[in-house]
């Protein structure tokens, strides 16, 4: 069984990582930017963690019938911003403080899908907007960002961690009484029904 690599950030990798797996089971690295769908589309993997959003999207909606997803919990996501951003410094934020700000998201291959995860959490009624900023490609050039006005939306372990030496950059992982965060799951072909799969 081919699974696609979880990322170190992922709230399953220590959980994967402390299971032994055995001979049956391969790790499996999908090229650059291919999102899990497309790699078990594409029959690179068998099976693969999933935010449940993919699930809901018109490219998955044509191919619902022939893949079965099982939830597992949630990912943990943080917010960063400058602690003099004048939006943002000096109170508790809430979503609708968010409006009028602008998100940058780093990853090509991701834009479209981090763009509609941040409005499904924060909601669709506050007019945030996205841009994409490859300048961030790497966690040392992300540790050394200025992100001015601008908010960066990841992963909670990869935020905090990119910026824990940083006095000039809050992180935060609610928004509110809003957690941020997104439910995961793991998603299969349903003509995958081996042994190994059961």
């Amino acid at each position: 069984v081919r699974i696609q690599e979880i990322p170190s950030s992922s709230f399953l990798y220590k959980a994967v990582n402390s299971v032994d797996l055995g001979d049956a089971v391969q790790f499996v690295k999908a090229p650059e930017g291919m999102m899990p769908f497309e790699a078990l589309e594409a029959g690179l993997a068998d099976i693969a963690v999933v935010p449940e959003l993919t699930t809901r999207t018109a490219e998955f909606e044509a191919h619902a019938q022939d893949y079965r997803y099982l939830p597992l919990g949630f990912q943990r996501m943080a917010m960063a911003y400058a602690a003099g951003n004048p939006f943002l410094a000096g109170k508790s934020i809430s979503c609708a403080d968010l409006d009028g700000i602008t998100a940058i998201i780093t990853d090509t291959g991701y834009f479209d899908f981090w763009t509609r995860m941040i409005h499904e959490i924060i909601g669709e009624d506050v007019n945030l907007t996205t841009r994409l900023k490859l300048v961030l490609d790497n966690e040392s050039e992300l540790s050394r960002a200025q992100l001015g006005n601008d908010v960066y939306f990841c992963n909670y372990e990869r935020t905090a961690k990119a910026f824990e030496n940083r006095e000039d950059i809050v992180v935060v992982d609610c928004l509110g009484d809003t957690k941020l965060r997104f439910p995961c799951g793991i998603l299969y072909r349903v003509d995958r029904c081996d042994e190994a799969m059961v």
